[in-house]
Formats: C-alpha cells, sequence, structure tokens
C-alpha cells in the first residue's frame, strides 16, 4: 500500500505567547546557533538601567560612541552642559551592556568599558546592567558581535534604510547559546588565545615581508 507523506502547512501559536510577528521567530527558525547549549533569551539576564541624569550648562559631561561591527564602546567627547541641547540623558557605568537603537543591525554592541564610568548617553542608546551569576560579560560581547546576532538585530530593525532602529523589546526576546560559566569563561580564554596567535602571525608576516623589501632595496641599492 502506498504511504502518503504527511505535511505541517499552518503553525499554530498560542495569543499570550506572541511576543515577536517574525515567522522564523514564531517556527523556531530565528538563529543559526548549534543547539547542543541552552538557549535562553536577553531578558533572562539583561535589566534595563535608567539613571537619569539632568544635563546642568557649567559642568562637563563625557560623551559615548558605540563603534559598528564590534568595534568597541568608546568616548565620542567632553562638552560642557551649555551645548548639550538633549537635557535628559542617561548615567552609564562599567560593565552594562548598551545598543545602538540606529545601528545595531550593523553591530554597535558592546560592554561599557571601565574609563566611560559617569559618561552620559541619549535615549538611543539604550543601557543594560548584566546578571553576572548567569552570563560572563566577556561572552555576552563574544557572541552579540558575531554575524549570527548581527542578522537578529538587523531582523528586529525597522525604518527607512538609513534611520532604521532595532525594536529593543523585540531583540531582548531572542535567545542565544548559556553554557555554565565556566565553560562560558573557557570559550573567551580560548577566542582571546586565538586571537592572540593570528596577531602573531600577522606580525610574523609583516616582518617576513618588510626583510623581503630590505632585501630587494640592498640589491637595487636603493
Amino acid at each position: 500500500m502506498m504511504q502518503v507523506a504527511q505535511r505541517t502547512y499552518l503553525h499554530f501559536v498560542d495569543y499570550t505567547q506572541l511576543v515577536n510577528w517574525s515567522t522564523r521567530y514564531l517556527t523556531g527558525k530565528d538563529s543559526g546557533y548549534n543547539k547542543s547549549y541552552t538557549l535562553k533569551p536577553l531578558s533572562s539576564f539583561l535589566t534595563k538601567s535608567r539613571e537619569v541624569v539632568t544635563i546642568q550648562d557649567d559642568e562637563e559631561y563625557s560623551r559615548v560612541t558605540v563603534k559598528i561591527k564590534g568595534g568597541g564602546v568608546l568616548l565620542r567627547d567632553k562638552e560642557l552642559g551649555k551645548n548639550i541641547g538633549t537635557k535628559r540623558q542617561f548615567l552609564v557605568k562599567p560593565g552594562q551592556f548598551i545598543i545602538s537603537k540606529i545601528d545595531a543591525r550593523n553591530g554597535a554592541i558592546g560592554i561599557i568599558p571601565v574609563e566611560l564610568d559617569g559618561a552620559i548617553v541619549t535615549n538611543d542608546f539604550p543601557l543594560f546592567d548584566i546578571d553576572t551569576t548567569v552570563i560572563n560579560p566577556d561572552y555576552l560581547r563574544l557572541i552579540t558581535t558575531t554575524d549570527v546576532f548581527i542578522k537578529i538585530a538587523h531582523s528586529s530593525s525597522s525604518g527607512t534604510t538609513n534611520r532604521q532602529r532595532v525594536d529593543v523589546d523585540n531583540l531582548l526576546q531572542h535567545k542565544i547559546p548559556l553554557p555554565p560559566l565556566t565553560e562560558q569563561e573557557k570559550l573567551v580564554a580560548d577566542y582571546n588565545q586565538k586571537i592572540q596567535q593570528a596577531e602573531q602571525l600577522s606580525l610574523h608576516g609583516k616582518n617576513i615581508t618588510d626583510q623581503i623589501e630590505e632585501l630587494l632595496f640592498d640589491q637595487l641599492g636603493i
């Protein structure tokens, strides 16, 4: 007797569980992560920080910029309050997770470094306290600068081409692999070791290139 293949054409989701209208999200295909680790939403270990700073005209403030492509969180400039148009801003603290609403889709996500303690950001740069009993901040930084995560941030953004903004609540529902802390630390250490090795090889390659150039210059009498 011929067997008929059964196919499922509809995927039903309880309305109370509907946090994202993306079909990729609803069908569980919102990431390309290895499923060997437990997947947890960002919201399970990130808590939004909203420590308001009212800008005073006669005070100087350090302002923050978040570089695209995982380039890090840096000092943008220092400015007197009287020259800052937006008077309601937010205080940043070391170790916080920061997102650029406009450029998250381009990898403008990172961790606040110690040297930016007490700096300020506008509402376009949401800040989050990290539950370090659950996730290592360096591991979080590595995960959120991967191509996979940047694609997720891109899919959570909407608006005109050059001014798309990420839907932060949507982004926080996305899940990332969350191994035990000890394994997270090992992954970070292994990654840093590989980067160091790559930098050494790059330097070695440059030294060889320089030596070849010097040999050529000597032979040519340059």
